[in-house]
């Protein structure tokens, strides 16, 4: 079966590789690298390369007091704050140079305001 010739007249470059039985589109690869339409560059992705998110390029210690954090809009007790601060400034102080420690202490503190309030 052939196409109309004012079918085949108007195909770009490449339509009938496999012959003029098949209309057939080109092959385009994919090229990430690529810039923009407009010739500006493509923005890097906010992963650390095969597709982790850009917590796994945190130490191994800060990525877990990360996940110990509870959710977002729910109660956490004032003294488990404290604990966690504590924890994490002992993190610090095992994983970064520098010189003296850090003490978290619970004390009475007018609540901070909100935006809702």
């Amino acid at each position: 079966m052939d196409f109309p010739t004012s079918m085949t007249r108007n195909v770009p470059a490449g339509f009938f590789e496999h012959g003029k039985q098949r209309l057939v589109m080109p092959g385009v690869a994919y090229q990430p690298d690529a810039p923009g339409e407009n010739g500006s560059e493509r923005p890097e992705p906010e992963t650390g390369g095969g597709g982790e998110p850009p917590s796994s390029k945190l130490h191994p210690f800060i990525q877990g007091l990360l996940q110990t954090l509870p959710k977002t809009e729910t109660e956490w007790a004032v003294s488990a704050r404290v604990k966690w601060l504590q924890t994490a400034a002992n993190v610090f102080d095992l994983i970064y140079k520098g010189d003296g420690g850090i003490k978290i202490e619970m004390a009475m503190a007018q609540r901070s305001p909100r935006p809702s309030d």
